[in-house]
């Protein structure tokens, strides 16, 4: 008996520790950019441990504790813009992704293949990772869907400028979602189409999945405005606030309990346990 109680807890001690990153450079002042494009929260068990932001010309400003500093590029290189980012599932690194369909991994992401040089009906708009970090999904404006590693492809539509798309963890799956409000979720033996019944102020510009659900998301619309859908719990929004530049991604916690968002100019709107001061 104790030595089953003892395997338990060095199990319980692995996970735990695997689940915070290491810690970065302490009081790390973040690097001021503007024309941001994408957000990456870093995944950790603790309530906020921090993000990156990326903005067009390539410049990542990493926030909080637990967010290293990793580097960016210069898009001079890349004939593109950056239009996002994304966290490796240990938080110890990231993907940028160009409009070109071009990825460059930093930390201990690994490079999977890219979009680059082939041809694209619609630029690049996203990137998600799959649940063990072996491969990535990219989707295009016109809701193309590009599998690499081990990533599958589980599907592909048409959308109406289809703005992002966001891994479903687990299960295996991903959504992508239109600016008019309407998704696509696909994962094995089930796709699901799903459309806001409602008129947005302002178009939707980020998916983002529920990491506690493995089947829920949010829409993020330009405004600040979050809506949940398919199993994912609303946990607020900042529809009622005035904001001086429009929010452009967001990125959840991993306890599926918080949103980071930002806008254009590189301000940052939390929601929920993905707020620092908590």
């Amino acid at each position: 008996m104790f030595r089953r109680l003892a395997i338990v807890l060095f199990a319980l001690s692995i996970l735990s520790a695997q689940a915070i990153p290491a810690q970065a450079e302490t009081n790390q002042t973040p690097t001021l950019i503007t024309n941001v494009t994408g957000v990456a929260q870093v995944p950790c068990a603790q309530a906020w441990c921090g993000y990156w932001t990326v903005n067009s010309e390539g410049v990542v400003s990493p926030t909080g504790p637990y967010a290293p500093k990793l580097g960016g590029v210069s898009t001079q290189n890349y004939n593109a813009p950056i239009i996002g980012i994304a966290a490796t599932n240990t938080g110890r690194g990231y993907w940028l992704v160009t409009a070109n369909g071009d990825v460059i991994a930093f930390g201990d992401a690994e490079f999977y293949g890219s979009m680059y040089l082939k041809h694209l009906d619609a630029p690049i708009v996203g990137i998600t990772p799959t649940w063990n970090d072996e491969g990535y999904w990219l989707v295009g404006k016109d809701g193309g869907v590009f599998a690499f590693g081990n990533a599958r492809f589980l599907g592909r539509e048409p959308l109406d400028s289809t703005v992002g798309i966001a891994s479903l963890g687990y299960s295996g799956g991903y959504v992508i979602a239109s600016k008019s409000g309407s998704a696509v979720v696909f994962q094995r033996g089930r796709t699901i189409y799903l459309q806001l019944e409602f008129s947005l102020n302002k178009p939707i510009v980020a998916v983002v999945a529920d990491p506690a659900t493995l089947t829920g998301f949010w829409l993020v619309a330009a405004d600040g405005g979050v809506f949940a859908l398919d199993g994912a719990p609303f946990i607020g929004t900042l529809a009622h606030r005035h904001l001086f530049h429009r929010i452009v991604s967001a990125s959840a916690t991993l306890d599926g309990r918080g949103l980071t968002m930002v806008d254009t100019s590189g301000s940052a709107f939390y929601i929920g346990t993905a707020n620092p001061t908590a």
